[in-house]
């Protein structure tokens, strides 16, 4: 990390790789005059429009422990909101943290923050609820123009032949790449119907994790999920009430039936491939088998 707050390199160490291709977690500020429906829309001019932010203006080491380093910058983004952002390194993990704070009083701006990686790929993947999708990292014709700005939850990445980088989100849904450069949609300020709309304090983290292989490979998918709901020390002894053992198998929801006291489980498969279901339950079913299994 730069003293200005920008992600200058990350090298991944067993690879002898940096993932960086320029200056990374650069802030951008964009005009947002959608000519319709402003809380919704983002018009494909106002990309055309970026303008970089100044840099932090101040920078300090806060935690230096041997399980966690962390430094924290203070920007000024905008013309009157200020952002405080705590980057946190923990002892054997793979991503980088981006734990922020914002007071957000523009007007008509749209906030992005930027990461120009060391991949080349003609497409980016964005996750969704229950799968993914592709859009390409390109403006080769009207059509590649259209999906300019595109939705996901959890993770977007983007990977070429034996590597990858993929950004994690625990609550920013926008996103577009272009080329080499990959880039979360943070804020906006629409005036209508609200004029008030997001202004205000917000908290939320992202996250930079640089992997070998493609997304499935790598496990993008349990590392999204991790990052979204991290462990809770309870202090009670661990218990497994349900488990699957295949990685590309994902159990989503465990929830009540609406009609009934049986339990619903949500399951779905995250690669597009095939394989055997199983489901270990650690409570009474009534089943003859310890596991419950199906195809997909």
């Amino acid at each position: 990390m730069a003293s200005d707050g920008t992600l200058t390199s990350l090298i991944v160490k067993d690879l002898g790789r940096d993932a960086m291709a320029g200056k990374g977690n650069q802030f951008f500020s964009y005009v947002d005059k959608p000519t319709g429906w402003e809380a919704w829309d983002i018009d494909p001019w106002a990309l055309e429009t970026a303008r970089a932010c100044p840099g932090a203006e101040s920078c300090e080491v806060i935690l230096d422990s041997a399980l966690r380093g962390e430094v924290a910058f203070t920007y000024k983004v905008g013309k009157h909101s200020t952002l405080k952002q705590t980057v946190r390194l923990d002892a054997d993990s793979r991503r980088l943290e981006f734990h922020t704070k914002v007071d957000w009083q523009e007007d008509d701006t749209m906030l992005k923050v930027a990461f120009p990686v060391q991949v080349r790929a003609t497409e980016a993947t964005y996750e969704m609820q229950f799968g993914y999708t592709t859009r390409p990292t390109h403006y080769n014709n009207k059509h590649d123009l259209a999906q300019y700005e595109v939705p996901g939850h959890k993770w977007i990445d983007l990977s070429e032949h034996g590597f990858g980088v993929a950004l994690l989100s625990e609550s920013k849904y926008g996103y577009h790449t272009f080329g080499d450069t990959m880039h979360i949609t943070l804020l906006r300020a629409p005036g209508k119907p609200d004029p008030r709309a997001d202004r205000g304090s917000h908290t939320f983290a992202y996250a930079v994790y640089p992997h070998a292989g493609g997304w499935r490979e790598a496990g993008v998918v349990a590392e999204g999920y991790s990052f979204n709901t991290p462990l809770l020390w309870s202090g009670a002894d661990p218990v497994s009430y349900f488990s699957v053992d295949d990685a590309n198998l994902v159990l989503d929801t465990v929830k009540r039936a609406e009609d009934s006291e049986a339990l619903v489980l949500r399951l779905y498969e995250a690669h597009g491939g095939r394989g055997t279901a199983r489901v270990k339950v650690g409570l009474p079913c009534g089943c003859p088998h310890p596991a419950a299994k199906g195809a997909f």
